[in-house]
């Protein structure tokens, strides 16, 4: 049985009992916020996406290297139909970019 207590409703923490422990925590001073006026500084959503990525042999090196890690893990594992299926995916375009990079090189 249950004894005489506050049940269980009663002996929640309401909203007022948050707010004043809040000011007595804070002394009665306004809350500070990090940012000037509220406003927030831009995101990375809005950064400006007009940037150029380097075709350097380094890059195309580390893409060559992840498509024979690709074949080989197609060759040697033993994954269902929708892995390989994803992992051939991923091989085509792959390759796709390792014969653009090599085209852009060769032209410069």
């Amino acid at each position: 049985m249950r004894g005489r207590g506050k049940s269980k409703l009663e002996s929640r923490v309401s909203i007022a009992d948050l707010a004043r422990m809040y000011d007595k925590r804070n002394g009665g001073k306004q809350p500070t916020h990090r940012y000037k006026n509220g406003a927030m500084p831009a995101g990375r959503g809005s950064l400006n996406k007009n940037f150029t990525v380097s075709q350097s042999d380094t890059r195309l090196t580390r893409l060559k290297a992840r498509a024979a890690g690709i074949r080989y893990a197609l060759q040697t594992e033993a994954m269902d139909r929708s892995k390989t299926r994803e992992l051939e995916q991923t091989l085509r375009n792959l390759e796709l970019a390792i014969r653009g990079m090599e085209s852009t090189l060769k032209d410069d």
